[in-house]
């Protein structure tokens, strides 16, 4: 902790958003701007970061389903495989 360090901050509550309940953002000493245009500003921060993540659960979900298909295809396709050498041994 810094001893005679000022800092502003801005605190932003929601209910909406599902993954964060409050943000903190730290103001820089030399911003020039009302109160409004700070919120704002935060708010569309919090929203890019959840636009990325609901993004990547997406993209992840259909990952994990094609290596899914692949690994079951791959089991098939060596359970055949030693079938038919068994059956010619």
């Amino acid at each position: 902790m810094l001893k005679g360090a000022q800092k502003q901050m801005i605190v932003v509550k929601t209910a909406e958003n599902r993954f964060f309940e409050e943000a903190y953002f730290v103001v820089r000493p030399n911003a020039k701007t009302d109160g409004e245009d700070m919120v704002c500003e935060a708010y569309k921060i919090i929203d890019a970061c959840t636009d990325k993540k609901r993004g990547k659960r997406d993209g992840g979900a259909k990952k994990y389903l094609f290596a899914f298909a692949v690994f079951c295809s791959g089991t098939a396709f060596g359970a055949l495989l030693m079938g038919l050498i068994h059956a010619l041994m």
